[in-house]
């Protein structure tokens, strides 16, 4: 009886710990854009990332810092597995939203590497705000 009770509770264990949401965790909260492929970023530019966990998925907002003027963008985002996240904001002038997907090439508790698909020389760096 002991081992059924045992299995029971390891199932639940490894079921409820699904590599999207334990991603979501890491990612959660205020992240400062560093530098873009290298590059860091002048004076006059600021841009912040903040993910909203919302089970597997979650929101996603950008508030950018250009010359004195400012730009916010709300969408939503998707995590597959830990390998990629897909981010997607309404696009007005097509009438529908437009899609971008990112590779997760390193997340820790402070540091977060996007690599965009199709466009490997797209590498955004992020170090969290909080």
């Amino acid at each position: 009886m002991k081992q059924l009770i045992l299995l029971v509770y390891l199932s639940l264990t490894l079921f409820s710990c699904a590599p999207e949401k334990t991603m979501n965790k890491k990612i959660n909260g205020n992240w400062n854009l560093i530098s873009i492929n290298n590059e860091i970023l002048p004076a006059s530019f600021r841009e912040t990332v903040t993910f909203s966990p919302e089970g597997r998925n979650g929101k996603i907002a950008f508030h950018i810092e250009n010359n004195n003027k400012t730009n916010d963008s709300l969408g939503s985002y998707t995590i597959m597995k830990y390998e990629s996240i897909i981010t997607s904001f309404k696009d007005n002038s097509k009438l529908g939203y437009t899609e971008t997907i990112y590779n997760f090439t390193k997340c820790t508790d402070n540091e977060l590497i996007l690599t965009q698909q199709n466009k490997s020389s797209n590498v955004y760096y992020f170090k969290k705000a909080d």
